[in-house]
């Protein structure tokens, strides 16, 4: 695979913002270490792979993105892109293997809301205003939760 085709698919997942220039780069500069790291360990590495592909410098965590690039070029190849994924809820951030379209009550276009956050909603909405927002519903297989 070519280096611009991984930055390509990187940017386009947006997992983190990348550049490209000449022959060196495939590097990500990260803020939040241990949120990358999660992030790391929800796309199936192991303790091994992050520590290799991963070092701190000072106060700025630099990943090889070439690593990321090739897993999710497997996970595109063999149909998988939808079900390893993990996504993000607009509310915590915390990422998740479920997200929800936002409820009736919620005008936050474009994000998508964890299991966690909606049943804390429901319960605020519920003892706040009467109102129920149902049951959490997540976004199915193959349905866009861009």
């Amino acid at each position: 695979m070519e280096k611009q085709e991984a930055v390509a698919i990187l940017n386009q997942i947006d997992i983190v913002d990348s550049e490209c220039c000449d022959e060196t780069l495939y590097y990500a500069y990260c803020e939040d270490i241990e949120g990358n790291r999660e992030m790391l360990e929800s796309l199936g590495f192991t303790s091994t792979e992050i520590e290799h592909t991963t070092e701190i410098y000072g106060e700025i965590k630099v990943i090889d993105l070439s690593q990321i690039a090739f897993r999710w070029v497997e996970w595109f190849e063999e149909g998988k892109w939808w079900l390893e994924r993990p996504k993000k809820c607009g509310w915590c951030d915390s990422l998740t293997t479920e997200v929800s379209h936002p409820h009736m009550f919620d005008a936050a276009l474009g994000e998508k809301m964890c299991k966690e956050c909606w049943n804390h909603d429901r319960e605020v909405y519920k003892g706040s205003y009467g109102e129920d927002i149902g049951e959490f519903v997540a976004i199915a297989e193959g349905e866009s939760s861009e």
